[in-house]
């Protein structure tokens, strides 16, 4: 079992197609998804299976999701992309033609690059301590990131307060708010559990759709 003095250490332990999986001897599982050149999905399992195994997030090339969801691993509807593994002994990176993606096997930390004008940059890291809660807490879902100074967070839907989301922290649930402050009221009627995140200085913007019940920037 996993603790805070004893990461889970996770080896590459499947590979067919666009699916990766990377597995802990504690029952920890990390399943990367190639859908695009610009998208990569990362589940982690901290208990190694899906608690809800349908969603109503994702729906390509169609107006809607069908009535009962879409199994949470389904690629249909995206194309198969072109992508490069290479597993090293400290860690797995997996590139496409716009996005880097580097798994640590201690921790499973995990780091995003953008390529721009031929250059590739660091957009998102997660924190170095206790991103993922591999159950050290509760049966929560948690993910810290590192923050990047000057950064702006725009996106969940329908919010009140600033439109920069910085330096605030939101539910992610939809309640009848009638009455409401348009400052501070949260949360309201419609939430989106999606968000750019803008770096002012690399005029660099990445999108991410995080599944969680409550996000703090």
């Amino acid at each position: 079992m996993a603790t805070l003095n004893i990461r889970p250490r996770f080896a590459l332990s499947g590979h067919a197609g666009n699916h990766l999986e990377l597995t802990a001897d504690t029952g920890c599982r990390i399943e990367l998804f190639v859908l695009a050149d610009d998208i990569i999905r990362v589940l982690v399992l901290p208990e190694g299976e899906l608690r809800g195994p349908r969603t109503w997030a994702i729906a390509p090339g169609m107006e809607d999701t069908a009535v009962d969801g879409r199994e949470r691993r389904d690629m249909s509807g995206f194309s198969d992309t072109h992508y490069t593994v290479v597993n090293a002994a400290q860690r797995l990176v997996v590139e496409t033609a716009c996005i880097r993606l580097t798994v640590e096997h201690d921790g499973g930390f995990c780091s995003w690059e953008v390529l721009k004008d031929g250059t590739w940059h660091r957009v998102l890291s997660d924190r170095r301590t206790q991103a993922y809660n591999f159950g050290w807490w509760d049966s929560r879902v948690y993910h810290y990131v590192e923050r990047q100074r000057g950064e702006m967070y725009i996106g969940l839907g329908e919010r009140a307060g600033s439109l920069d989301r910085a330096n605030q922290s939101y539910e992610m649930r939809n309640i009848d708010a009638m009455g409401y402050s348009a400052r501070t009221t949260d949360p309201l009627y419609k939430h989106i559990p999606f968000y750019v995140t803008w770096q002012p200085e690399t005029a660099t913007g990445w999108p991410v759709l995080r599944h969680a019940r409550r996000l703090p920037f």
